[in-house]
Formats: structure tokens, sequence, C-alpha cells
């Protein structure tokens, strides 16, 4: 009997990883097309300051910079 029962767990560990594989690439697909990018559209369709990009320009450093750090 021990040894019908260890391989029937084999076969249903087997088959738990399986869908555990399975389950963690749908979970993720449904949380990015169904939470995650209804919001990112929402966000950039309603946004009230135009785009940028953030960057902003600096003036040059002097040439000694790197040299007196302290």
């Amino acid at each position: 009997m021990k040894r019908i029962w260890g391989h029937f767990l084999r076969i249903l560990r087997a088959i738990g990883f399986f869908l555990g594989r399975i389950n963690n690439v749908l979970l993720l697909a449904f949380s990015f097309y169904v939470i995650l990018l209804p919001i990112s559209l929402c966000r950039r369709l309603f946004r009230r300051n135009p785009p940028d990009s953030g960057w902003h320009p600096r003036p040059p450093l002097p040439k000694d910079h790197f040299r007196k750090q302290y």
C-alpha cells in the first residue's frame, strides 16, 4: 500500500508543480492587463501637465571637480 501511495503522491506533486507554474503566469498576466494597464492609460489620458522628460539642463562642472571631492 505504501508503494502505491508513494506513486500517487509523486503524480500529485508533479501536477501541483505544473499548475503552480501556469497559475503564476496567469495571475501576473491578469494583474497587468486588467489592473495596471487601464490605470496607466487613464493617467496618460487625463494628465494635466504636458509631458516632459524630467531632464533639466545644468551648467558644466569645473575641471577640478573630481580632484577636490572633500
